[in-house]
């Protein structure tokens, strides 16, 4: 049978209709919402021929399909026709996204236009579509979530031709009124309700929309900076950041009030180079969403969730579900175990970094409360050291990141420290028994006093306190446990935090005195393990003691700890069999002696408690129904995300010598498509020098290290004219990338940001 010429479909008038509605009603509210100026009659208009010409289409079926590319090739031609104006139109576009939306209304006609045949070419697909009522819904409300999210002057009457064009698709075929009527209805209450200026609008709908735009903040587009926990804001490092050592008189300001059923070491930085005089992190470049499941491998292995296996598990003790309330302003660490899960806190989303310390989006304030579950274990946790042997011939591919990073020492360590970790452990049969041996010597050997005196700047930290001072606190003992673990070999990292010592009513009131410096050594196989060498910090639940020793467990072969006249002892110029009276810690008892621990049977598991799977969800009508709705909010999500982290966004919001470094981040991100990065430690002016000559001086950057030299050296402040110099430079270089090239940029900056290091 031929086919007639001219055809028109069913419905082809109400799929006219809905197209048409469709344009108008999302071109109109986002231009609005973008502060463009696009009087109505030329939306509607713009919107009316593309629907006619789809329309027309509809009704020869040999052209049907050609639609869609007929709307392309107007797109291109429009784009063709005012190509003159372009390079100028991207920067009243760059501008708009800044926030300046002046400079855009003088193109507001084409603009117009250009938006509408594309939300035109949407609604035709829409109008096609059997179920197109939902979509429609879905782009309503989405539609109404940017316009709150962007603060926009919209009233809710730019969105009826939507509202209409809803009502239409109601009369769709399978459309039913009892699928419909809860959605339209839904609709148009968050329509009329939350749309911004439309009326009086009532403040809990204004902080529910505040809640939202936060969240999305937090959850997609969280890279500002933050505020780190250090020891130096304490009291217990008086000599500053890059220093140890000295005298220290901490204050008894309250910091938190934790519930936890025994003493509890808390982390909150995490340091892995020992400089000689301190410790530094060198691992934490990156932040990435505790919740993300693309980092989920990532985060097993920073936070021991798959270790140990189950039958070293059993051992352990289960977890307890600790809750802490902030009774002071705090950094925007949050402080936790080392082994934990389900962090619940309102208002506090979790972040970590690859040192595996864990922060919020915003720095704690005094009423914060949170709450998660964490496993209290330490190197004195009855069954420990039996989960770490029994642990020990398991595979962990984790191991060899973890060698390769916290095994390092400055040559400043001198040779006698490394003899005396090889004493100490020279009787210990495996590595737990090594660090329990040094953890012992530490205790022992050494009184604890907080009138330490100044270290040299000439002299390694450590080195000056095992064989001169020979008396601390805890940064001092902490440090010497890592260095002298490293030295046999033993991964360790310097962990900084709190340690909770509960009262009888399981609550711990903790203040800047229980401030706490402890090391964590990787056992392959089984993980962190906190070693606390401070003296006295071996009080356990309810108050009774346990050994500080090697182990609470009779080792197969037991090290020892140095008694004077011993290896380990003689070592030191002036040992000190039995440590000499000192003051009580901040939050330890005196020294304990040392008496044996009967061995607990291990914990079991719990029985897993488990839950029925969910039942399947029906499987829809139409699956090209949700590749739509998932199409439109993956554009809407991609949008916001490149609108947030724009180089001309960033830079629009600090000042001039900040924003120089805003695009020179941009520009590394344009130059790494063509093969050109910067060597570790190279200077940015070096590297552009080398970078102009690469591209064989097609564009100059010379002038853009030599500004980075200025405001990064040379202590002056940058003007305007700088960042704008610095805004051309990454065009030029924009410029010279191919479309593909473009693309991989765009995509390295929609996943990591600009960087500005």
């Amino acid at each position: 049978m031929k086919t007639p010429l001219f055809s028109p479909p069913k419905r082809w008038l109400l799929q006219g209709l809905i197209t048409l509605l469709a344009g108008v009603g999302c071109a109109y509210p986002l231009l609005l919402t973008l502060g463009i100026p696009s009087p109505l009659p030329l939306c509607a208009a713009a919107a009316s021929c593309a629907a006619l010409v789809f329309g027309l289409l509809d009704c020869i079926p040999r052209l049907r399909m050609l639609a869609y590319p007929l709307l392309l090739a107007a797109i291109a031609a429009l784009a063709y026709i005012c190509r003159a104006y372009l390079s100028a139109l991207s920067s009243a576009v760059t501008l708009l996204l800044a926030g300046q939306p002046l400079a855009i209304s003088a193109y507001g006609r084409l603009v117009t236009v250009f938006i509408t045949l594309l939300m035109t070419g949407l609604g035709a697909s829409l109008a096609r579509s059997e179920q197109a009522f939902f979509p429609l819904a879905f782009m309503t409300v989405g539609m109404l979530l940017a316009v709150s999210f962007l603060g926009a002057h919209v009233s809710a009457l730019s969105l009826t031709p939507l509202l209409l064009a809803l009502l239409l698709a109601a009369r769709a075929p399978g459309v039913t009124g009892r699928r419909i009527v809860p959605m339209a209805a839904l609709t148009l209450a968050l329509t009329l309700l939350l749309a911004p200026h439309s009326g009086a609008t009532l403040p809990q709908l204004e902080a529910f929309a505040a809640r939202v735009r936060t969240a999305i903040d937090d959850y997609l587009f969280f890279t500002e900076p933050r505020t780190a926990f250090s020891m130096a804001q304490t009291g217990w490092q008086p000599l500053g950041a890059e220093r140890l050592g000295g005298p220290v008189d901490p204050s008894n300001d309250p910091v938190m009030q934790v519930e936890t059923p025994q003493r509890t070491l808390l982390r909150a930085a995490i340091r892995n180079e020992y400089t000689g005089l301190s410790w530094a992190d060198t691992t934490s470049g990156r932040r990435y969403l505790f919740v993300s499941p693309r980092f989920s491998a990532l985060r097993r292995d920073l936070f021991d969730q798959t270790r140990p296996g189950r039958e070293a598990a059993a051992m352990l003790p289960r977890a307890e579900t600790l809750t802490v309330s902030m009774l002071a302003d705090a950094a925007s660490t949050l402080f936790l175990t080392q082994r934990f899960s389900s962090i619940r806190g309102s208002g506090v989303v979790p972040y970590y970094s690859p040192s595996s310390e864990v922060f919020a989006t915003r720095s704690l304030a005094r009423g914060d409360v949170y709450a998660f579950s964490g496993k209290l274990i330490a190197s004195d946790t009855a069954g420990v050291r039996s989960a770490v042997l029994a642990s020990s011939s398991a595979q962990d591919d984790y191991a060899d990141a973890v060698r390769s990073t916290y095994l390092q020492l400055p040559d400043s360590v001198e040779a006698r420290v490394y003899e005396l970790a090889r004493q100490i452990t020279a009787h210990a049969a495996n590595d737990f028994d090594r660090a329990a041996a040094i953890q012992t010597y530490l205790q022992s050997a050494f009184p604890y006093t907080l009138a330490q005196r100044e270290p040299p700047l000439t002299r390694d930290f450590v080195s000056w306190f095992l064989f001169e001072e020979q008396q601390g606190y805890c940064t001092s003992f902490a440090t010497s446990m890592c260095v002298l673990a490293r030295c046999v070999g033993l991964p360790s990292r310097y962990v900084e935090g709190y340690a909770a010592e509960p009262d009888a009513d399981g609550v711990a009131r903790v203040t800047q005195q229980h401030a706490h410096a402890w090391a964590e050594i990787y056992f392959p196989g089984f993980g962190w393990l906190p070693f606390d060498a401070t003296p006295g910090s071996g009080q356990a639940a309810g108050g009774q003691t346990e050994q500080p020793g090697p182990s609470p467990e009779t080792p197969e072969d037991p090290s020892a700890p140095p008694e004077s006249g011993g290896p380990a002892a003689s070592a030191s110029p002036t040992p000190s069999p039995t440590p000499s009276p000192s003051p009580t810690p901040e939050h330890h008892n005196p020294a304990i002696t040392p008496t044996p621990v009967i061995t607990p049977e291990p914990t079991p598991l719990p029985t897993p408690h488990t839950t029925p799977p969910p039942a399947p969800p029906a499987p829809p009508e139409d699956p090209a129904l949700l590749l739509v709705l998932a199409l439109v909010f993956l554009l809407l999500v991609c949008a916001v995300r490149m609108w947030y982290v724009s180089p001309a966004r960033l830079a629009a919001a600090v000042s001039p010598g900040d924003a120089v470094l805003v695009w020179y981040g941009a520009v590394r991100q344009a130059l790494a498509p063509l093969g050109l990065t910067p060597a570790p430690g190279e200077p940015p002016a070096t590297f552009l020098l080398r970078a102009q000559e690469a591209l064989h001086h097609q564009v100059t950057l010379i002038a853009l290290g030599k500004t980075l030299c200025t405001v990064r050296y040379g202590g002056r402040q940058a003007k305007p004219a700088a960042a704008r110099k610095a805004e051309k430079t990454y065009l030029s270089v924009l410029a010279l990338l191919r479309p593909m090239q473009r693309m991989k940029m765009y995509a390295f900056r929609f996943l990591h940001g600009i960087p500005t290091d």
